[in-house]
């Protein structure tokens, strides 16, 4: 699972805690200690209730109601429980007081759909996705694996929505293009298919999200030459100012995890761009994307914009293909 994480998680924001075999009397010291957003709990369970273990070794069984109060008691609010056991369904029904998720099972479940269920759930919450689509993930991945009959149930608690609710931000590369932005702020209509194509080329601003509160500098570049700036000099036999136009540095801190150029310039083609922050510990982290996945991260996956409407949807992923459109027909892969 650290190799996992390791491999998605780029800037390091999310730590796993490894604590096995835990006896009973250690728990709300624990819980204390680490203050974890997400308590995973991987125990078996006999007539609906956890058996954990003492210090001497005995099994002690714990119900839903009595793993509550020791939680509730604690005071520490968890943004998601996870009862990986046999049926803990039943046992998960009282958690919703101390947490904003519950995910726990209706059956027995084998070690090995056991395994892959935690795998893909985790992967996808470090990927930013949301806890229904980690959660539905996981469950489709486990009840394939295992033939006997097998389920599970996401229980939410009161006001929480597991279909935008994310628990981690990946140090990503996003883009808009501020005319769309504000046409859209403005409930003004889309950009038709022709008035798109009869453009050529768009403003675009980038930025990153999910950079570390530690962050110190931020380094933008491409080895892409598309950039009009540098199509225009040197169809005019000057030489292109590579430095300035293929990257940028800014020395800055990240406002809630972002950073932006915010300065916005002409583009054609789906060029690749690359990110490397610093941090004031010495880190450092890279991520790269290609211009079309970056916008389509910034107004379709991730609604950044808010949900679009049929129309506008159209609209930005004609402005997404008409970039990919110039990039050579073997690099082409328009979306629908």
């Amino acid at each position: 699972m650290d190799q996992l994480l390791g491999r998605i998680d780029s800037a390091g924001a999310i730590q796993f805690v490894w604590r096995p075999h835990t006896i009973v009397e250690d728990l709300s010291e624990l819980i204390t200690s680490e203050a974890p957003d997400v308590l995973h709990v991987a125990a078996h369970l006999s007539q609906g209730e956890l058996i954990l273990a003492n210090e001497h070794d005995k099994d002690v069984p714990l119900s839903g109601t009595k793993l509550n109060e020791i939680l509730e008691a604690n005071g520490h609010h968890f943004k998601l429980i996870v009862l990986n056991g046999c049926a803990s369904a039943d046992a998960a029904v009282h958690l919703k007081k101390v947490s904003d998720f519950v995910i726990a099972t209706t059956e027995i479940i084998k070690n090995r759909a056991s395994i892959v269920a935690t795998a893909t759930l985790y992967s996808h919450l470090a990927r930013g996705h949301t806890v229904a689509r980690a959660y539905e993930s996981a469950r489709a991945m486990s009840r394939a694996i295992q033939l006997e009959k097998l389920d599970f149930v996401l229980l939410a608690a009161e006001g929480q929505n597991p279909a935008t609710t994310r628990l981690a931000e990946p140090f990503r590369i996003v883009a808009c293009i501020p005319k769309i932005d504000k046409r859209i702020r403005k409930g003004a209509r889309p950009y038709s298919e022709k008035e798109i194509a009869d453009v050529g080329s768009f403003n675009v601003d980038f930025g990153v999200a999910g950079a570390p509160a530690t962050t110190r500098q931020l380094v933008f570049f491409t080895d892409d030459e598309d950039i009009a700036q540098c199509a225009e000099a040197e169809a005019k036999g000057e030489y292109p100012d590579y430095e300035e136009w293929l990257s940028w540095i800014v020395r800055t801190s990240p406002t809630h995890g972002e950073i932006w150029i915010d300065y916005p310039l002409p583009y054609k083609g789906d060029l690749r761009w690359f990110a490397t922050i610093t941090t004031v510990d010495g880190r450092a982290f890279v991520t790269n994307s290609l211009l079309g996945d970056a916008l389509h991260r910034y107004y379709i996956d991730e609604e950044w914009e808010g949900p679009l409407s049929p129309e506008w949807k159209t609209a930005v992923i004609s402005c997404i293909n008409l970039l990919r459109s110039t990039i050579g027909a073997k690099r082409v892969k328009k979306l629908k």
